[in-house]
């Protein structure tokens, strides 16, 4: 997510080299992202690990940070930000659940999620 005024604003999609040197915010708490350091190299990743204060920060900072598919369904996207995605392949994760037969239900409404 970028704030509207940031140069990238405008772009339809981004690569991780567009944003290498640029400062990020993510919720550290997902660990999925944290591969990305290596990808950008030059960006500073500002670490936030309440969710309540990394929707703050975003709605009132400059910072750009990730989100996914599912939190937009979720959340929306906030009016001062553009969702862009991101086009390199590593940036697209397929995520799987097991469990054992008796806990099915339980995690019923995850397997229907797709």
């Amino acid at each position: 997510m970028i704030p509207k005024d940031h140069a990238l604003a405008e772009k339809s999609s981004l690569r991780f080299s567009d944003l290498d040197g640029e400062s990020i915010l993510i919720f550290s708490p997902i660990g999925f992202w944290k591969f990305v350091r290596d990808l950008m190299p030059r960006s500073k990743f500002i670490e936030q690990n309440e969710r309540d204060k990394f929707s703050e920060l975003i709605s009132e900072s400059n910072l750009l940070a990730f989100t996914s598919n599912k939190t937009i369904d979720r959340d929306g996207i906030p009016l001062n930000r553009v969702a862009i995605p991101i086009e390199d392949s590593s940036a697209s994760v397929e995520y799987f659940l097991c469990c054992r037969i008796e806990f099915k239900k339980f995690f019923e409404k995850l397997f229907k999620s797709r």
